[in-house]
């Protein structure tokens, strides 16, 4: 689904049908084609998969981790035995929920862990804490598929894709605007170039909307 909708970007735009001609998609699917080119903008700049402002999240697939990540083997089995859970820190945030947990306990072979605070491991909003058999120190010895993402699309996103879809169609209204230059004797007509057109309308002010939204990189302990 998309992060705003048609009135959205109407609001914002203040725009009608009237404003576009006949030239490619029609009015309807001329939004809904920018709303899309808005929402894929947002999501490469927060560096997130595609639709993970989207209600109820994404399913990230079997994502590889180090047994390393958790540290030296030793001192986090002397840390499980007493109490202090070892992390496991998901690439994408917040954690939804964990549908797999796996381990390569011998070579092509991986080991299924249980949720539960009796049993394996229990999901934070930013990974995992491991409650037993804790993985060997290794390395893409695990492997997690996981919901990452929001119950609901956050407001500021949902503003910030209405407001740059609402920019991406002055961009495009602005096109057909022809400016001539002289040449010598010759007359040639100047178009706007659209080269990353989602990048370039995303202002600083609307990056501003995306500050708390951007991935934070994974620092592996190895």
């Amino acid at each position: 689904m998309p992060y705003c909708d048609k009135l959205d970007v109407e609001t914002w735009a203040q725009i009608t049908s009237a404003d576009f001609g006949a030239t490619g998609y029609d009015y309807v699917n001329t939004l809904q084609y920018v709303i899309n080119l808005a929402d894929r903008s947002i999501d490469n700049y927060c560096d997130q998969p595609d639709g993970f402002f989207n209600g109820g999240g994404v399913e990230i697939q079997k994502e590889l981790h180090d047994g390393a990540e958790f540290g030296y083997v030793g001192f986090t089995v002397f840390l499980l035995s007493q109490d202090y859970r070892p992390f496991l820190r998901l690439k994408h945030t917040p954690v939804l929920s964990v549908t797999k947990f796996e381990e390569e306990t011998t070579a092509g072979s991986w080991t299924t862990r249980t949720e539960g605070r009796s049993s394996d491991y229990i999901i934070d909003d930013s990974g995992v804490y491991i409650i037993s058999n804790l993985p060997d120190y290794d390395y893409r010895n695990i492997r997690v598929t996981y919901k990452a993402g929001f119950k609901s699309t956050p407001s500021p996103v949902q503003e910030c894709s209405a407001r740059l879809a609402s920019n991406i169609l002055h961009r495009i209204k602005d096109s057909t605007t022809r400016s001539n230059t002289a040449v010598g004797s010759a007359t040639s007509t100047i178009a706007t170039e659209f080269v990353g057109l989602g990048k370039a309308c995303l202002t600083d002010d609307l990056k501003e909307l995306l500050v708390a939204y951007r991935r934070k990189a994974v620092v592996k302990l190895v």
